[in-house]
């Protein structure tokens, strides 16, 4: 059964919904800098070598490639740079979020086992 009141998930409203768990717990500047480098480097580097590929092909121009290639070196500095922003402070997020939801699952699990016990 589908649910007409909820919206089919694209990548953009999906990059919002990381914006919006991962900078309610922003302390500062550095911090949403650095995430936002983290979440568009893919889609700035395979876009622009795709769009200087096409150009490329379109003018029959090897320039371009190199213009494609510029683009996506520039991507993995933008992940390096904001790796580097978020630091620590990234670090102890995924730690503590990681430690919450195993807890969480451990302890659906164990309920799951004394269901299928007692059954």
């Amino acid at each position: 059964m589908k649910h007409k009141h909820l919206l089919p998930i694209t990548f953009c409203s999906l990059l919002l919904k990381f914006h919006q768990s991962a900078l309610r717990h922003a302390e500062n500047l550095r911090f949403k800098i650095g995430f936002w480098l983290v979440a568009i480097n893919c889609p700035f580097g395979y876009i622009g070598l795709l769009v200087s590929s096409l150009i490329a092909g379109a003018r029959k121009d090897v320039r371009w490639l190199y213009g494609g290639t510029l683009c996506y070196g520039f991507s993995w500095a933008m992940l390096g740079a904001g790796t580097v922003l978020l630091g620590r402070q990234a670090k102890r997020m995924l730690v503590h979020d990681f430690r919450r939801k195993y807890l969480a699952w451990s302890r659906l699990r164990q309920r799951r086992t004394a269901l299928r016990v007692s059954a």
